[in-house]
């Protein structure tokens, strides 16, 4: 497995949207640059590491947004594997 984080460049980028999630300042505009975002990353797979981050792709996912690769949010798998052993 190989792990690709954004570069210095990008940082700029995930500050807006963190920013955008924190002030509750969505609108299709940020949803279109974080759809983009995503689908620059010459990857099958993106994790979404920091909490504000999966709003947003929730939020794409609301407004019809579709992403060709996997999406994982590491608090929602955190979560599915305690149901799965609290389950078991």
């Amino acid at each position: 497995m190989q792990i690709n984080s954004p570069d210095i460049s990008q940082y700029e980028e995930l500050r807006y949207f963190i920013e955008a999630v924190k002030q509750n300042i969505i609108d299709a505009e940020t949803l279109r640059k974080f759809h983009d975002f995503v689908m620059s990353f010459e990857t099958d797979g993106v994790i979404l590491g920091c909490t504000e981050i999966p709003i947003l792709y929730n939020e794409c996912l609301k407004n019809n947004f579709t992403f060709n690769k996997k999406i994982y949010d590491p608090l929602q798998s955190a979560i599915n594997i305690l149901v799965s052993l609290y389950q078991n």
